[in-house]
C-alpha cells in the first residue's frame, strides 16, 4: 500500500506574522501524518526557532507550494 503527504519542502519562506518572516528548516511527520515545521528568524540579534503547523503560517512564499512525499507501507 503506498501513501503520499504532502509537506513544504525546507528552505520555504513563511510569514508567522505579518512582520516575522521564518524560513522552515525541519519537516518532523508524527502518527496520524500530522507535520510539523520547525522555523527560524530573527528577532533583532538573536536567532529564534519554533515548532509550527501549516495552519499557524499567515502566509507562505507565493511560489513555494506543497510537494507530495511517498511512503511505502508493507
Amino acid at each position: 500500500m503506498s501513501d503520499t503527504l504532502n509537506v513544504y519542502e525546507v528552505g520555504t519562506k513563511v510569514m508567522l506574522t505579518k512582520d516575522i518572516e521564518a524560513v522552515i528548516i525541519t519537516i518532523s511527520i508524527h502518527s496520524g501524518n500530522m507535520v510539523q515545521y520547525e522555523c527560524s528568524w530573527w528577532s533583532g540579534l538573536t536567532r529564534t526557532r519554533d515548532w509550527f503547523d501549516s495552519k499557524d503560517f499567515f502566509k507562505v512564499g507565493e511560489n513555494n507550494k506543497t510537494i507530495p512525499i511517498g511512503f511505502s507501507r508493507s
